[in-house]
């Protein structure tokens, strides 16, 4: 829009510093990403369920823990994609499943966009099966995935990284989506996304925060808490959301996953999860746009008048 509205008036010189500082202000957004952006794809099929082909997964790479398995990025002290940071990643898991529970080490992490200028909403996409090499589970390049429940099993995994807005813009949603999902026959499963805020607390909120009293001890005080959920069902994706308001440059994340069995062979799981973060407008941006179109009329009310 701004950039048609850059052709139609550039006929007059004299608007040109607005109408820059204008884009200047929406190309703020450019800064380092340094987290996992390499992506692949696979084709799954479960037991007594269907096939997905061509699922988009964190990619093929090497080194041992993983880049982008979540002890590699931890190891970092997290990572930044664009302008929000992600760190304090933690995970918990109890139970039994039909490969290796997910560790950080064994759960693999890709981000889009991949370029360093904002051009949409933040994705994080979480799996425990990465490309389709060999070798055993934990940080290693296997393709086996550990989102997934056979028959008597039954597992818990929580898991959780806190997020920062580095602009200060402030977050006004996150999306969580389920990909790829199977049920067997008596079996079940859900996906919860858990958010605390700061609040009236004194300090930032870090690690697996499930309730409102965890939310209220993080942070030493009272904090904002949230949760929104999803029963798996036989589909393609599932989503819940999570609007914030006021909109938070820091936010806690907790996802809790929770698989049970279902009869004989077959089995109930998922392929991959993501959350989508997405961001208010730079006010800057309003202000600096809203100036540059009053000298526009101003200009033109000018030239009429002349004429």
């Amino acid at each position: 829009m701004m950039i048609k509205l850059a052709t139609k008036i550039g006929f007059c010189t004299s608007l040109s510093t607005p109408i820059v500082l204008v884009l200047t202000s929406m190309t703020a957004f450019a800064a380092i990403n340094n987290c996992p952006v390499t992506t692949g794809s696979v084709n799954r099929t479960f037991t007594g369920g269907p096939a997905y082909t061509g699922v988009t997964i964190p990619g093929s790479t090497t080194g041992t823990p993983l880049p982008n398995s979540l002890s590699g990025v931890n190891a970092a002290s997290g990572c930044t994609a664009i302008d929000l940071s992600f760190s304090n990643f933690a995970l918990t898991s109890s139970g039994t499943n039909e490969n290796t529970p997910p560790s950080l080490a064994g759960t693999y992490l890709s981000v889009a966009p991949t370029g360093t200028t904002q051009t949409g909403p933040e994705t994080l996409l979480f799996a425990t099966l990465q490309g389709t090499g060999l070798g055993l589970d934990n940080a290693t390049n296997d393709g086996t995935d550990n989102y997934k429940v056979n028959n008597g099993e039954t597992f818990t995994t929580t898991q959780s990284y806190a997020v920062t807005d580095s602009m200060g813009t402030g977050i006004f949603a996150v999306l969580l989506t389920v990909n790829d999902i199977t049920i067997a026959t008596g079996g079940s499963g859900s996906v919860t996304i858990d958010t605390c805020l700061k609040g009236t607390g004194s300090t930032q909120p870090t690690g697996n925060v499930t309730t409102q009293a965890q939310c209220n001890a993080a942070v030493s005080g009272v904090g904002v808490f949230q949760s929104s959920s999803i029963t798996l069902a036989q589909l393609a994706a599932q989503t819940a959301s999570i609007s914030f308001s006021p909109h938070p440059t820091y936010i806690d994340v907790t996802q809790v996953i929770t698989l049970t069995g279902g009869a004989g062979t077959n089995e109930t799981g998922f392929l991959t999860f993501s959350d989508l973060f997405d961001e208010t407008p730079e006010p800057s941006t309003f202000v600096l746009l809203g100036a540059a179109l009053a000298v526009v009329a101003a200009l033109r009310f000018r030239k009429r008048k002349q004429s």
